[in-house]
């Protein structure tokens, strides 16, 4: 099914952007679920957030728990799914989770390095109600990509996973993970015309100081960086970064960090406020998700405007907040981080 046809999910993706026009920014309006259903992987990425493979592959979470959160996540008026990992195409139950979200209900996205996404399987993805597929490439040189990767070939595979995902009729991008480290080496702008020439879109993904770069601060954004991207923001077409509005929008230039807006739900059904912010609201599988959100936009620091990521550009609460022992699959609960070190809740 073509978005245009998708009167439900429009119309859901029409009201989030309307409640930012009124409001200014993200605010607290439900937008969409990031999913972490088995955090298998077949690369070993160095700057990998999950740690996987080096965590346990499986979690908890089973395909009626997956049922009952589609249902709630829609009840909220969520409109997109992104399915992560680990690598979403070595979970066995990838299909079954496809049809339950339903694309007649969702926009449904999925994260990949593309080693496993054959011409066959991009078809098949497509028949079962994906949209998008974003591939992660981390330069236009192929020993560098593979470097960062850890498997010799991941570059080539990822640029026919690309082709492969387009071909089908989903959208193809390319996920670009940037930092201070890379972000004046010219391959912005060069992955910005690779993407741009084959008619990709083109997300920007932040560095952070967490997983397997925890604490490794000198990769995040500086405001000087953050300014860089922006001036290139209209030179190309789908150049996009999450705190910017998903539609064009002229009210709202940037409508700010959606910690909370997108919730991360790990392999055991743990709420996070995003996918590098390792603090525990709930549980998918012990209180409803409208309850969860509700408790995790009680704090003030997801429920004001914050119009920078909170995990690729403040470094001050990160090191404040999140150099604890926590990870993705061991979050702390999030009144051991926030309240213990200043934070109040609204309770």
């Amino acid at each position: 099914m073509e978005l245009k046809d998708n009167k439900r999910v429009l119309e859901k993706m029409r009201a989030f952007d309307r409640y930012i026009s009124e409001h200014g920014g993200v605010g607290t309006a439900p937008r969409g679920l990031l999913l972490n259903y088995s955090n298998a992987c077949n690369f070993k990425c160095q700057q990998c957030f999950t740690e996987s493979p080096g965590k346990p592959f499986c979690g908890t979470l089973s395909l009626d728990d997956i049922r009952k959160l589609a249902d709630e996540a829609d009840e909220l008026g969520m409109y997109e799914i992104l399915i992560e990992g680990g690598e979403p195409l070595v979970c066995k139950e990838l299909y079954d989770i496809i049809n339950i979200f339903g694309s007649d209900r969702f926009y449904i996205e999925m994260t990949s390095n593309g080693y496993l996404l054959t011409r066959q399987i991009a078809e098949k993805l497509k028949q079962a109600g994906m949209s998008r597929v974003s591939i992660s490439l981390d330069s236009t040189k192929p020993e560098i990509h593979d470097g960062y990767r850890g498997v010799k070939g991941a570059y080539d595979h990822a640029l026919k996973a690309l082709k492969n995902a387009k071909d089908a009729g989903m959208q193809a991008s390319v996920n670009f993970l940037v930092g201070h480290y890379n972000i004046h080496s010219g391959e912005v702008e060069e992955i910005a015309e690779f993407c741009q020439e084959h008619d990709y879109h083109f997300s920007l993904v932040l560095a952070v100081p967490t997983g397997n770069w925890k604490g490794k601060f000198d990769v995040m954004l500086t405001s000087e960086d953050a300014a860089y991207l922006e001036s290139l923001r209209g030179k190309y077409k789908h150049f996009w970064r999450d705190i910017w509005p998903p539609l064009p929008n002229k009210k709202v230039q940037i409508s700010g960090c959606i910690a909370v807006n997108r919730p991360y739900i790990n392999p055991y059904g743990d709420v996070l406020p995003c996918s590098y912010l390792h603090m525990k609201l709930g549980n998918i599988k012990e209180q409803p998700l409208k309850e969860i959100m509700e408790y995790g936009f009680s704090y003030p620091y997801f429920s004001e405007q914050h119009y920078c990521c909170y995990a690729g550009e403040d470094v001050r609460f990160m090191k404040q907040y999140c150099m604890h022992d926590m990870s993705i699959l061991e979050p702390i609960d999030i009144k051991e981080v926030l309240n213990n070190r200043g934070e109040n809740n609204n309770d």
